[in-house]
């Protein structure tokens, strides 16, 4: 099963994709932009708006929604690293939602029928556990779950006192209501 990917890890293959995508030239803006998502500076507010915050004006946040308002952009008319972070956390949001994700601990993960199983239950670290083995093969099994028997950590469930003939018509008498 794969491992789910982060956020990270998303934004790095949404910044190898960039980098094939751009010329050279626009490679420093692109770290840059990396540079502003992992700080968190690159937010979608609940309209859809993006909001990528300066790194040169403290306190300034710059929309960016198909074009941005910062000097870079406006006099040299080329994308700026507020634009490529947006684009950048957009592609990086869309490979986190496509990768394979772990399963949650609500799903259900069926699993075949093993030929062989055996089930028991043991007392192990001081805990009552019901201990199931399965195995295509009844040998190998039986094999294992003799090693497993021996192991020193796994004790028989201590049985319960029986209880004597008085005890017994007593329980029964209580439960009869008499």
């Amino acid at each position: 099963m794969a491992t789910p990917l982060t956020f990270t890890q998303a934004l790095e293959r949404a910044a190898e994709f960039a980098r094939h995508q751009t010329p050279a030239a626009a490679h420093e803006r692109l770290s840059a932009a990396v540079a502003l998502v992992k700080e968190g500076a690159v937010v979608q507010d609940d309209q859809g708006h993006w909001e990528v915050r300066s790194t040169s004006e403290p306190g300034k946040t710059y929309s960016v929604n198909g074009s941005c308002p910062c000097p870079d952009s406006q006099y040299r008319g080329v994308p700026c690293k507020h634009r490529y972070a947006v684009r950048l956390a957009k592609l990086a949001s869309t490979i986190l939602a496509e990768a394979p994700q772990a399963p949650k601990l609500t799903d259900s993960v069926s699993l075949p029928e093993a030929p062989s199983s055996v089930n028991f239950k043991a007392m192990i670290g001081g805990f009552e556990a019901q201990v199931t083995l399965r195995d295509t093969d009844e040998s190998r099994l039986l094999a294992r779950l003799q090693s497993l028997l021996k192991d020193p950590r796994i004790q028989p469930i201590p049985m319960a006192a029986p209880r004597s003939q008085g005890q017994q018509w007593k329980q029964r008498r209580a439960y009869q209501g008499a």
